[in-house]
Formats: structure tokens, C-alpha cells, sequence
């Protein structure tokens, strides 16, 4: 991209595409309808296989890139309150991303999200991307953690 323009969706799902990274099979991208009939045609879907194949979904308004991951169903995790709590507290440590609940064809989800300028370079991206993604490992592996505790206090 030349500096000083903006990303559009069709233009970064194009550079998405034929990135290095996903020529190489270290990205997955796909664009359109891929998560189910409601999605909006310009959405764009990267799954990273290093991941355990995460789902990553790429929404463009500007001035802002949103790239997020759901990562739980809230009524999947016991004690919601004062898990959300938690969660809000470790918002600070978690580098480059953030915590959100949403609402997704009616059920409450956790997802982690981060954001970047549309002036950001592909790389830049797909860095964010990474990062989020190692981000969204350690978050559901405390979900799990939160769960097992729960379960573990519960059959005392």
C-alpha cells in the first residue's frame, strides 16, 4: 500500500490473500459468506493453524481495522459476574488486545478484539493478527482454568 492511503475490504482481503503468509499456509483466508448465511458478503475470515485453528474476523470502518475472536459462550462459564470482573481487570495486562461481550444470533459471547489504523501496513496486520491470536491461547486456557475451578469447588 502507499503511504498516506487507506484500506478498504476488498483491498485488504485481496492483500490478505496473496500474502506471503498465506501462500505459505501459515493464514487461512477466506472472504464472503464463510461463517454462515447472515454474514455480510465483505467479511473476512482468517484462521491460523498454528492456533489450534482459530477464527479470526476482519471487519474494515474507517478510520479502524477490527479483527476479533470469540472466545466462550457466557452462559458456558460459571459465576458470569464475577468472571466478567476479572476479565475487566485483565484488560490492562493484555498487550494489544481487549475483552468484549457481544451478542451473536442471540447468545452472549466473550471475544477478544483488536484494532488498528486503515493506514496500518499488511504486515502490521497480520502481525496484529499473530499477536491476538496468542492472546486468545492464553484467554481460553483461563476460561478452562476458571471452569475447572468451578467444577472442582462445585463437587466439594
Amino acid at each position: 500500500m502507499i503511504k498516506g492511503q487507506h484500506w478498504d475490504g476488498a483491498a485488504l482481503a485481496t492483500a490478505l490473500v496473496s500474502s506471503e503468509e498465506a501462500l505459505e499456509g501459515k493464514i487461512v483466508v477466506t472472504i464472503g459468506k464463510a461463517n454462515g448465511a447472515d454474514a455480510p458478503d465483505d467479511m473476512i475470515k482468517v484462521t491460523l493453524p498454528e492456533c489450534g485453528g482459530l477464527d479470526f474476523v476482519v471487519g474494515v470502518a474507517r478510520p479502524r481495522i477490527l479483527v476479533t475472536v470469540m472466545l466462550a459462550e457466557a452462559d458456558s462459564v460459571p459465576n458470569r459476574e464475577r468472571f466478567e470482573q476479572t476479565l475487566l481487570r485483565a484488560n490492562k495486562v493484555v498487550p494489544l488486545s481487549a475483552f468484549a461481550l457481544s451478542t451473536i444470533n442471540g447468545l452472549d459471547v466473550y471475544e477478544l478484539y483488536g484494532e488498528l489504523s486503515t493506514g496500518s501496513e499488511i504486515e502490521e496486520i497480520i502481525e496484529e493478527i499473530k499477536i491476538l491470536g496468542a492472546n486468545a491461547i492464553e484467554a481460553l486456557e483461563r476460561i478452562e482454568e476458571w471452569k475447572s475451578a468451578a467444577a472442582a469447588k462445585g463437587s466439594n
